[in-house]
């Protein structure tokens, strides 16, 4: 059978760059092999397949080249914009299923945001997993990963769990350098999709910059993550380093080839403490492709 497949970038910045995640809006679903068969083809960071299951509520499947995965903030993205894009959908906010919590999805300003959980974050990787903040370091190959005493690498999720990795500045962060296998060993350890390392901003256009690497997952470097710019928002807000209910994360920059990408993460705080996120940005339509499976 044949299946037509449309790319789109999510998360532009300035309208150019971007996560290009293939989408699939499907009538019926597509068998597991069939799903992995086409997102091995796509060869993108993801392969969303989304289907309508009752009025106004979504179910979306995602797919890396190599593995199934619960969530993804990207693919969600440009799903969704295509829909609302092509007028496949005419309400302002829809439901999606999940293996969770139902999550909201909402249009404004021509940007889809999405719900993310409560953040939960994990602290002690030496007690819990027996990681040192050296195997963090020689895994990125950096030399140092604070920029301050109070923060160390974490692991953070509203969904899906991350490694954020904070960098002393942008340069040590755009020197990150990943060594593959140690990489993949200590996201098999601390059961986590990738590394998300960080810098803050001295640009007036961007808050933090941040990069992220998942070989466990087949991805080796992607241009913009959205459950783990949420993760990273949510920590930023916990750790006091961050407190504008708005918070933009550029990605993508330091990638070869450059691509930067914004993804906007929406925080309410109710007497300090974070009582909802959300995780937006805009998508563009870049190709279309006819796959057989």
């Amino acid at each position: 059978m044949k299946c037509d497949v449309t790319v789109v970038a999510a998360f532009l910045k300035d309208g150019l760059g971007g996560n290009p995640a293939a989408v699939v809006a499907q009538s019926a679903p597509l068998s597991d092999r069939q799903m992995q068969s086409i997102a091995t083809t796509m060869n993108l960071s993801e392969t969303a397949f989304i289907s309508e299951v009752a009025p106004s509520r979504y179910r979306c499947w995602f797919y890396t080249p190599v593995r199934q995965i619960a969530y993804c903030g990207h693919a969600t993205i440009a799903a969704f914009w295509h829909l609302w894009n092509t007028a496949q959908i005419q309400a302002s906010e829809v439901v999606l299923e999940t293996p969770g919590t139902p999550l909201r999805i909402s249009w404004q300003d021509n940007a889809v945001y999405m719900q993310q959980q409560a953040p939960v974050f994990e602290d002690r990787l030496d007690a819990a997993y027996g990681v040192s903040l050296n195997e963090v370091q020689e895994a990125l190959r950096i030399a140092s990963v604070r920029p301050s005493g109070e923060v160390t690498p974490v692991i953070a999720s509203t969904g899906l769990r991350f490694l954020l990795v904070p960098c002393v500045d942008e340069t040590a962060l755009s020197e990150c350098w990943p060594n593959v296998e140690a990489m993949t060993e200590l996201s098999e350890r601390l059961d986590i999709v990738g590394f998300y390392p960080f810098a803050l901003s001295s640009r007036d256009d961007t808050n933090v910059v941040s990069r992220m690497f998942a070989p466990a997952y087949g991805i080796p470097e992607e241009a913009a993550t959205g459950m783990a710019a949420g993760s990273l928002a949510c920590y930023l807000h916990a750790k006091r380093i961050h407190s504008y209910p708005s918070i933009r994360i550029e990605q993508g920059r330091h990638m070869e080839p450059s691509t930067p990408s914004e993804i906007v993460a929406v925080l309410d705080v109710s007497d300090g403490a974070i009582s909802g996120i959300r995780v937006g940005g805009k998508g563009k339509q870049i190709g279309t492709r006819t796959v057989s499976v």
